[in-house]
């Protein structure tokens, strides 16, 4: 999991799985972007692993 949090300096990747736990953490404002489909993905993988 600490991977994929850390696949970026920021804390998109972090809001995303935070978000997909279904922690109301919100978006992400300028200049940071959502995350990509490869941080999604990754995120997706971490969260439903035990």
């Amino acid at each position: 999991m600490y991977e994929t949090l850390f696949m970026t300096a920021s804390p998109t990747c972090t809001k995303a799985a935070l978000n997909m736990l279904g922690h109301k953490v919100g978006g992400l404002r300028l200049p940071l972007i959502e995350a990509s489909d490869e941080e999604l993905a990754g995120g997706a993988r971490d969260v439903a692993a035990p």
